[in-house]
């Protein structure tokens, strides 16, 4: 064998595949990305559910203020804010005063939520009045994320005016 058989033979062997120093870097980049990418949508999946929420409970008070503007059913309607059980708080559409047999509709808030205004073991209750749709009370609901700093401020202010902050 001559000196250029031996190069030619020496070349294909070192470029006939992957070392196992390449193959541990590539396998370590990919796992940092996946790490990072499925970080990414946990917390987007999060946010998401937050912000559904807020529209949802911004939902609830328009329409129990609405139903009460159109005197469906000839009663002032309302909506509960219940965080009597901390481990399931709800909201609650209601026609005439709240108790169960009145509800119209129901939200229970998901796990990964924490109600923390009303506080554990209270609730707060707001009836519109027919005609105006002015409530007999202010509320303002606080939710966050558990686990987080992230929050949002439902306000039913004294003019009537339900704001999502």
């Amino acid at each position: 064998m001559n000196q250029k058989e031996k190069i030619e033979q020496s070349c294909r062997k070192s470029s006939a595949g992957f070392t196992l120093i390449e193959l541990v870097l590539t396998i370590g980049i990919l796992s940092i990305l996946a790490g990072i990418g499925v970080f990414s949508y946990a917390n987007s999946y999060r946010i998401n559910l937050l912000n559904n929420s807020a529209e949802e409970l911004t939902f609830l008070a328009r329409l129990a203020q609405q139903e009460s503007i159109s005197q469906k059913g000839s009663n002032a309607w309302g909506v509960r804010f219940d965080n009597t059980d901390s481990s399931s708080p709800f909201a609650a559409v209601f026609s005439g005063t709240y108790a169960p047999a009145n509800v119209k509709e129901y939200y229970s808030f998901p796990t990964q939520l924490l109600l923390s205004s009303p506080q554990a073991g209270n609730s707060a209750t707001v009836i519109f009045a027919k005609l105006t749709g002015l409530p007999d009370a202010t509320a303002s609901v606080i939710f966050a994320l558990r686990g987080s700093s992230i929050l949002k401020t439902l306000t039913i202010n004294e003019a009537g005016g339900v704001l999502m902050e």
